[in-house]
Parts: C-alpha cells; structure tokens; sequence
C-alpha cells in the first residue's frame, strides 16, 4: 500500500481509538479500562488472524461483542467494532468508499444487534426466568447474519459455487456458535472473576481458534489443489481454440475469486498484447466504456510483459492506467513458452485484497498449463487446416469439397431445393507447366483461384479438385441461372487470367493468358446424389465443352 495512504488510514484510526475512549471514559469509571483495553486487544488479534477461503473471511470477533455488549452496552461494543474494522483495514488495499462501506456494516450490524437484543429480552421476559442470555445469543446471530448476508450480496458474482460455497457457509455456521458461546461464557465470568478470569478463558480460547484456522486453511489448500488438478486437466485436454480460452477462463474462475479476467496473445508482428477475451467473472462481456479502459491499460501490461513470474498491481501502482478507479488489485501473469513471452493472463478484482501468495502460485500454474495449451490448439488448427484446403491456392481440397456437396445434397433434399456444381478443367495447362515451367503453372493455378473467389457468392464453395481441375458448388441455384455463373466465370478467367512469366529458353518476359472449359449439372434436375452431380459435371465438362473446342460452358442434358 502507499505510504501515504497507510498513514492516513493509520491516522483515521488513531483518532477513532482515542475519541471513543475519552467519550466513553466520561461515562464509565476507570476501573474499566483494563477490561476495554483486553477485548480491543482480542479484537485485533482475532481481526489480524481470520479464517480465509479465497475472499470470504471468518473472524472469531463475535465473541469479543457478545461480551462487551452484554457488560457495557452498544457504545462500547460499536467502538470496539469500528476500531477492530479499522485495524483490519490497514493491511488491504480498499477503495475510500469500500472501506466506509465496510466500517457502516461493521456499525449498523452492531446496532441492529442491539434491537434484536431488548426485543428477545421485551418478548421472552414474562415467559423466560433469564431471557437475558438468550437474547444475547439473539443479538450475535443478528450480527452475524447481517454481516453474512450483505457481503455475499455485495460480492455475489465473485462467489465460489458447487460444494465449496456450502462447505464454507458450515464453516461460517461453526464459527459463529463458537463465538457466541464462549461470548457467552466472557459475559458469565467477568463480574466474578474480572480481568483474570477473562484471561483464564481468552488463553484456551485463543488456542483453540489458532487450531482450527489451521486445519481449516489446510482444508482449503487441500480443497484448491485438487480443483487446481482437475482444471488443469480441462485445459490439457482441448484442442480447440475457443474451447481452450473458455476452459482458461473456468479455471480462473474456480480458482481464483475476482471481477474481471481477461487473456492476451503478443501480436508477433508488431510486438503488442492483443486481446482474445476480457470478461466479467459471471461470463458477461465488458461495456464498451470497460473495454476502452482495458484497452487503455493495455500499456501497463506491456511494461511487465518479459516478466517470469507473476506481478500484482495494487491501486496506486495502476494509476493513471486505468482512470475509472474500478480495480483495487491486478494480477498479470505472463505466458511463456519456450523462454519467448506468448501472451499475459490478466486477472482483476475491485474492492478487495490483493492477490495472496497462493492466489499468485495457482494462476502461475494455470498460465504455464494455458501456454501449452493454446500452442496446442493453435497447431492443431493449422493441421486441420491444411487437411482441409489446399496449400497452394487457398480453395478446399478435394475431400473436404466431396464431404460438404454430400451434406448440402441432404440439405436440399429435406428443403426441396435446387442445387448445381460447376467443374472447370483449365485449357492448355501442360503447355504452360512445360513451356515456362511449374512455378509459372502454379502462379496460374492461383490467378485462377482468386478470380473464382471474386466471382461468386459468399454461400458458394470452391474447391480445387486436383491437378488443374476446379469446381463451384451453387446452393439453391438452378440450371439455367448455374449456366450463367458459368459463364461469368469463363469471361472472367479469358479476360483477366493473365500471368508474367520467363520463357525457360529467353530471358525476356512474356505475358500469358489461359482459358477454361465448364461442365454444369444440377440436383435433382439431372442427378439424384452428390456422385452423380459430380459425375454429370465432369461428364459435361470434356464431352460437351473439351471436345468441342474448349473455353466455353456446357450443361449436362443439354450436351
């Protein structure tokens, strides 16, 4: 935290300790002080050491207001709140509105215990020989159930689910009979035994609380560590992009409780993170507002990128970067792969504390785990890509061509539509690879490519089907309108198939045309299944337009 900052709330403290302390000494005698300075002593020990899974905190405080209560009344016991929230306070990096939030809970939950105490006592006093024990149980399980329920209220998107959330709601259910118990048991024994009497039970007490947030803190380590394991997992096993991302960003939510994530990929090109995705902890996208202020941020990442290990960011170190004042604390992890810095995990949470070293640990983790996996995806991307199409000129090969006619034939079967497949067999070709050899016929078969993608529709597929064969399949179009793609796309193939190329025997460049001969059938006017379409096509294309002369188009029934 910044020194300033510190000092301040340090100050606010100060002032809260000894104001209280004045006001309340003009009302209760001196012989009471000890007892005051005893339970302010318990309350910030009980606040410096709580009980914390991720961003849910148990404190053992409740005793110590049960006691004061029960002895002193609500001034002293709102007093001793404030100051042991305060304490508290000093150590997290808190927004000025959050901390007054927090410090008007801490207030208002005492009070309201306080109502729901002399109501027990007005109700259970004609029934109840000593209802004053049982509406000081009322009045604990009131300020527990308040504060309970407003802070899961204000941090509800950032809540753990599944059998984390019930298990830490028994151990809050635990802590707060405890604590109300041994309240109970302080508030018997003072006016008998006074100070040292407390001390007798504070000293067992205590011990038995540091034990139980032991093991309840092993608990969840043990709880995070298997989670962290099947996650992991998750991750490993994708190799899809989006799913790879998706599983990413599950594991930080099961993980680690924050407000906002998001995860970024070096542009290999200009050097700078690119974002793949940001996004709430809920799964809801940022507002535009939101996103120009991570874009805006996207500097500050930048300085820690050839960072190895985790960097947390707390108010004052993110600034000016982000000006909205959202975030209390940052987490950029870097993603590293083969000692080259890939990318950054970013995760971000407002109103709370930063990040604890174990958080960090977990999210260096998933980041080493997300590295792997998305080189993964990535390579099993191009893979399937280049299963898919053909290198050379970027259209589908075959297989995938013959794969999708085959779907689109069922498809406008179960519709009762029209579809058509145009073959093109490109004109003199081996003249061209022999003549000015087989990088002029490949930069021909790419010429001829891009002006098949330029002429057609979005809808339409093309694919090179080996060789110099090519086709187009033509969703929802007839004949007679397939016939005139056809010849649109032979025009444009004789005026703009247009190559530069040295002859193999001169050194001076030629310019070189080709031209291209067309074969059209259509499903269901001629055929009845997509072996049949690409048969009638291939049938029209060399009895119909190669026989007969070449670049021109000819329809299959109609040869």
């Amino acid at each position: 935290m910044h020194a300033r900052v510190w000092w301040i709330k340090g100050l606010g403290m100060a002032i809260v300790v000894v104001a209280g302390w004045l006001l309340l000494a003009t009302r209760y005698p001196s012989s009471e002080w000890a007892s005051w300075g005893f339970f302010l002593l318990l309350a910030a020990g009980f606040s410096l050491f709580p009980i914390t899974f991720g961003l849910s905190v148990l404190s053992f405080n409740l005793s110590v207001f049960v006691a004061l209560f029960a002895q002193y009344g609500w001034p002293v016991t709102v007093w001793a709140g404030i100051t042991a929230s305060l304490l508290d306070q000093l150590k997290r990096c808190h927004t000025w509105r959050h901390w007054l939030v927090r410090q008007s809970l801490t207030a208002t939950s005492l009070l309201a215990g306080a109502g729901a105490y002399h109501a027990c006592r007005i109700v259970a006093e004609p029934v109840l020989p000593h209802p004053r024990w049982l509406a000081l149980v009322a009045f604990g399980l009131t300020v527990a159930g308040m504060q309970a329920g407003v802070r899961r209220a204000l941090s509800r998107s950032r809540r753990p689910q599944g059998a984390l959330v019930s298990r830490v709601q028994l151990w809050a259910a635990v802590v707060t009979l405890f604590s109300v118990l041994v309240g109970l048991l302080f508030a018997m024994v003072r006016p008998h035994l006074g100070l040292l009497g407390l001390v007798l039970i504070a000293v067992p007490a205590g011990s038995a609380w540091h034990a139980f947030r032991l093991y309840a803190q092993l608990w969840y380590l043990h709880h995070q560590l298997q989670r962290l394991g099947t996650v992991t997992g998750q991750i490993a096993a994708e190799l899809n992009y989006d799913r790879t991302v998706r599983a990413i960003g599950d594991a930080v939510r099961q993980l680690v409780e924050h407000d906002v994530w998001g995860l970024y990929v070096v542009d290999k090109l200009s050097g700078w993170l690119e974002p793949v995705i940001v996004e709430k902890a809920n799964g809801q996208p940022l507002s535009l507002q939101e996103l120009a202020v991570w874009q805006s941020a996207s500097q500050l990442f930048q300085q820690h990128l050839h960072r190895r290990d985790p960097v947390v960011l707390v108010r004052d170190d993110i600034g000016s970067a982000m000006p909205d004042g959202t975030l209390a604390a940052l987490c950029l992890v870097p993603l590293v792969h083969e000692e080259e810095t890939t990318g950054m995990l970013v995760v971000g949470r407002a109103h709370t504390t930063a990040f604890s070293r174990v958080e960090e640990v977990f999210l260096g983790i998933i980041a080493s785990e997300a590295v792997v996996a998305i080189e993964n995806a990535l390579q099993f991307r191009h893979t399937e890509r280049r299963s898919r199409v053909d290198e050379l000129t970027g259209l589908l090969n075959f297989r995938t061509f013959e794969a999708l006619l085959e779907k689109a034939v069922e498809r406008a079967a179960e519709r009762g539509e029209r579809l058509s497949v145009v073959l093109l067999d490109l004109d003199g070709f081996k003249w061209l690879n022999d003549t000015f050899g087989h990088l002029a016929g490949n930069e021909m078969l790419k010429k001829v490519a891009q002006l098949l993608r330029e002429n057609v529709r979005r809808e339409d597929v093309v694919a090179r089907l080996g060789g110099e064969e090519m086709a187009v399949m033509l969703p929802g179009v007839g004949l007679d309108e397939a016939a005139e793609v056809a010849e649109r796309l032979r025009r444009a193939i004789e005026q703009r198939a247009v190559i530069t190329v040295h002859a193999m025997d001169r050194g001076q460049p030629v310019s070189v045309r080709i031209t291209a001969s067309f074969g059209v059938a259509t499903y269901p006017d001629v055929a009845t299944s997509a072996r049949e379409l690409l048969r009638y096509a291939d049938r029209a294309m060399y009895l119909g337009a190669k026989h007969r002369g070449r670049n021109r188009v000819a329809v299959y029934g109609r040869v």
